[in-house]
């Protein structure tokens, strides 16, 4: 068993080795052509089981690979190789393939991201189907051509940057729904379709998918980063959400993964694996998701804490354990009001106390639950030192609260429009969020950038942006 775990470390270290050297998204062919053999497993403590013979095969395959995709072509100077120019020519139309320059030099840089590249894609190609991937990436795979999936482009975190030049993989053409079974709620999308697209479709239905990361985000992305947003605090993030998977791997073999049933325990979870991969494993070119009714029922409360972010961040814990139906539950901090109140000087539903302040959906099957529930929120906001609890329960007024809260990145970008936003993450258990909010203000008190704080108080998480300018977001 040792010698099985030390097997399992040594995957993770090769791992790391072959994506240093190669530096590409998708995995070397014979390493995900063996997909099979690795895969999630309940109980954490046994995945090394799976470990030795998959180190086996990349052990050979690393010894047999070598990049033929060179370093002039890889800072982007180049178009690519005229025999894969011509393969891809054959397999695609010509408005498929973007050859030019100022085009592939916008995919140098990702939003907000920490990593500076100066390379980029030799093309950008525009996949209509899961057909289309896959002629590519078998032409890619021959010519060992780097490749990127590019969806909505808002991933904070470099994803979508072509370290190595080669293809940006743009799925902004796959867009279709391509299957909606209402009475099993489940809806079966392209990769490129964006989630508020998406809920345009199933709203007059009186259905939705409810998580909601950065707006423009696409369903693909949103599977790759295994996002969560706002309304993770009930739905859960992506990999709660996602039924099957249809997927390229770098050979361009096509795989589908799961099926439509909600609870399934035979074989390997190759979908819950491929959910947050980044694109490491395999193109994401379908998804079938769980969607919801959209709930009835609902009330929005805007609650201010002048004593600080502790008392929020305590009143935050206790109304998550308490049994309330919260649809939402978020945190902003006294930097953040302030900076909401200057971008929004004149906002019908007033100004917003520059305190911490936090922000709460509450949902549920009736008026009188909803408003019973609200009644339960209140009360612990008070017990824990709030000043102002103001109830939103017209569906205008709502929409507006929670639309300037998706907008904050923006507001802060606003007022600081000589500076750069960079954002962090940090997430911990629910009852370490309150020590790890008054530390990191502690910490922040210390340094000189501008450094508002909100956070999916629901789930855990703060985010923090920075210049830059910092952002703290807990999640």
């Amino acid at each position: 068993m040792n010698a099985l775990k030390r097997s399992s470390l040594g995957l993770s270290n090769a791992l790391r080795w072959n994506l240093k050297v190669s530096n590409r998204r998708v995995v070397s062919n014979r390493l995900v052509s063996n997909i099979a053999t690795i895969t999630t497993v309940e109980n954490n403590n046994q995945w090394y089981l799976l470990a030795l013979p998959l180190l086996l095969t990349l052990a050979v395959q690393l010894n047999k690979e070598h990049t033929t995709y060179n370093e002039e072509k890889a800072n982007g100077s180049e178009t690519l190789p005229t025999i894969v120019l011509q393969k891809l020519q054959g397999v695609l139309k010509p408005n498929q393939i973007e050859l030019d320059l100022e085009e592939r030099k916008l995919r140098a840089k990702a939003w907000s991201s920490y990593h500076k590249i100066s390379s980029f894609p030799s093309a950008v190609i525009y996949p209509k189907s899961t057909n289309d991937v896959s002629e590519i990436m078998k032409i890619c795979s021959a010519h060992h051509i780097p490749v990127v999936a590019f969806g909505g482009g808002t991933s904070l975190e470099g994803q979508t940057l072509t370290t190595q030049g080669g293809i940006s993989l743009d799925f902004s053409r796959m867009k279709r729904v391509l299957a909606l079974h209402e009475q099993d709620l489940d809806v079966t999308v392209q990769a490129g379709l964006g989630y508020v697209e998406l809920n345009e479709i199933l709203k007059p239905k009186g259905l939705w998918f409810p998580l909601d990361p950065g707006p423009g985000a696409s369903v693909g992305g949103m599977c790759s980063c295994r996002c969560s947003g706002s309304t993770a605090v009930r739905y859960g993030s992506m990999r709660e959400n996602v039924l099957s998977l249809t997927a390229v791997l770098a050979d361009g073999t096509i795989i589908k993964t799961g099926s439509r049933a909600r609870k399934s325990s035979a074989g390997y979870d190759i979908t819950r694996l491929l959910i947050g991969a980044e694109g490491t494993l395999a193109v994401i070119t379908e998804a079938t998701l769980k969607i919801h009714g959209i709930p009835k029922f609902s009330n929005a409360l805007r609650i201010s804490f002048p004593k600080g972010i502790t008392d929020a961040a305590c009143t935050a814990r206790d109304s998550l354990n308490c049994g309330v139906t919260v649809g939402r539950c978020e945190l902003l901090d006294d930097e953040m009001s302030k900076i909401l109140n200057a971008a929004n000087p004149n906002d019908f539903l007033g100004r917003w106390p520059e305190v911490t302040t936090l922000l709460y959906e509450v949902t549920g099957i009736s008026e009188a639950s909803v408003k019973e529930q609200t009644e339960v929120v209140k009360q612990i906001a008070l017990k824990h030192g709030a000043s102002r609890v103001e109830t939103y329960s017209d569906e205008e007024e709502m929409k507006h609260l929670w639309k300037l809260r998706k907008e904050c990145l923006w507001s802060a970008m606003s007022q600081f429009n000589d500076r750069e936003p960079m954002i962090t993450d940090v997430c911990v258990p629910l009852s370490n969020l309150p020590a790890l909010i008054t530390e990191s203000k502690e910490y922040i008190k210390n340094i000189s950038l501008p450094c508002p704080i909100i956070a999916h108080a629901g789930k855990e998480n703060l985010r923090g942006w920075n210049d830059y300018f910092v952002i703290l977001i807990l999640m």
